[in-house]
């Protein structure tokens, strides 16, 4: 399999590795879609994040979902929590999993992410996506939570004011998750302009950049800084009113935060701190199921595992909003136990008959098999998976088993007399950028897969 793996500052490696074996307890996931978050790009910038200090190659990525690749489970679609608690130190047994003694987070530290094809993860912690959240979706979930949990710590009065310093992908959310919570006003603060325009279509009442004069003497009930700058928290310190409360989400640079203590004394504020998140991605799940929060909106771009060192570089710049690596992403290589490289295979965008894939037939024009090589989940002699033509919107015999995004779908049938089962994407794909988020499906083709 390939993973990408830090090796320090700015330096990020894609090479071959074994695939991993899933141990007791654990289930092997083909990862599909994986976030890059701000901690990400501080570990690839700084080598570092707070007091965690890079000392070996690490895989990060810690946003993500998959396709579990072997067990009873097998073929679950699932977003990945990335947070292992030891669930026995007293933050545990106090109920809050997200401040373990002993936590084991992807990407952090001594464990590897989600950057990789495959990777193996605790069973209880795969939640199975609905059909109607796409992978991509599925990897925002994470930040998704962030954000949820963040609200909770605001205590935000119903019917009352808030202000996000910071819309990124979290302060976005953020904007969204508190007027979905009764918010009656949402102040949004971001120097960026393209960020502050996607603020207001998240429901963001008023939107400023910083030193704007819609800024003075505003006085919400709860402020949330979404930065992780001195200047973002002496922002929301000031939107606040007196006796209000300020939650802190952002990480910094050099792990110290600065304030001016008389603002926070004179207002008597409290200021709470957001440590991921904890036990909210049921409510994460549903509020994307039910369309509350636009996730698909925020993603900016897609890459796959070979070219995520110039998508972290693209993340740093800060010019959209979420870069998703995609493994098996099209592009000049598809991985899921074949491999081919022409630009007929790169991206099918027709709707005609090319070839019709068979158990019989084992090859098809502009693609080779990797010899020796089983995948998991994959038929013993490692082949996988060859398009076929056709715009069918739906299968018949279909057991409806997920759906690659909104508003087109994918579906599973088994076809007895003609062997595979087969799942298709329908033409209705939200775009046409190659994107194999849905799972490897491939907009406007079908495409049958052993097992």
């Amino acid at each position: 399999m390939l993973a990408a793996r830090l090796h320090a500052v700015g330096d990020l490696r894609v090479g071959e590795e074994p695939v991993p074996e899933a141990g007791p307890g654990m289930s092997l996931v083909r990862v599909t879609a994986v976030g890059i978050c701000g901690s990400d790009l501080h570990w690839w910038d700084e080598g570092a994040i707070g007091d965690a200090v890079l000392t070996h190659p690490l895989v990060l990525g810690h946003e993500g979902a998959g396709v579990i690749a072997e067990g009873p489970r097998r073929g679950e679609r699932v977003a990945i929590d990335p947070a292992i608690a030891c669930g026995v130190c007293r933050a545990c047994r106090d109920g809050y999993e997200n401040l373990c003694y002993r936590i084991r987070f992807a990407g952090h530290a001594e464990t590897d992410g989600m950057m990789r094809e495959f990777m193996p993860w605790p069973s209880a912690l795969l939640h199975p996506l609905p059909d109607g959240i796409s992978d991509a979706d599925g990897a925002l979930l994470e930040p998704l939570g962030v954000a949820v949990h963040s609200v909770d710590l605001g205590h935000l009065p119903f019917g009352g004011t808030a202000c996000v310093v910071g819309c990124g992908p979290i302060g976005l959310l953020l904007v969204g998750v508190l007027k979905t919570a009764g918010a009656s006003s949402v102040l949004a603060v971001e120097p960026l302009e393209h960020r502050r325009k996607v603020a207001s279509r998240f429901g963001a009442d008023v939107v400023a950049e910083p030193g704007s004069p819609d800024l003075a003497g505003v006085g919400v009930d709860v402020a949330f800084e979404a930065a992780g700058t001195d200047e973002a928290i002496g922002l929301a310190l000031e939107s606040v009113r007196p006796g209000g409360r300020v939650v802190l989400a952002g990480i910094p640079g050099d792990d110290a935060i600065r304030f001016r203590a008389s603002v926070a004394r004179r207002k008597g504020l409290t200021i709470a701190m957001v440590r991921r998140m904890n036990r909210v991605y049921p409510r994460a799940i549903s509020l994307a199921e039910r369309g509350v929060v636009d996730l698909g909106s925020l993603v900016s771009s897609r890459a796959g595992l070979g070219t995520a060192a110039k998508a972290f570089g693209e993340a740093a710049r800060r010019t959209g909003l979420k870069v998703i690596i995609e493994p098996l992403r099209c592009g000049s290589c598809v991985r899921s136990g074949w491999r081919w490289c022409s630009t007929a295979a790169a991206c099918w965008r027709s709707f005609s008959s090319a070839v019709r894939l068979t158990r019989e037939a084992r090859a098809w024009a502009g693609s080779r098999r990797r010899p020796g090589r089983s995948w998991p989940g994959s038929g013993a002699d490692g082949w996988r998976r060859g398009p076929g033509g056709g715009r069918s919107r739906s299968c018949p015999l279909a057991s409806g088993r997920g759906s690659a995004r909104p508003g087109s779908g994918w579906c599973s049938a088994s076809w007895p007399d003609r062997g595979p089962p087969l799942r298709s994407c329908s033409w209705l794909s939200r775009s046409w950028d190659c994107s194999c988020s849905g799972g490897g499906w491939w907009p406007g083709s079908e495409v049958a897969e052993f097992r």
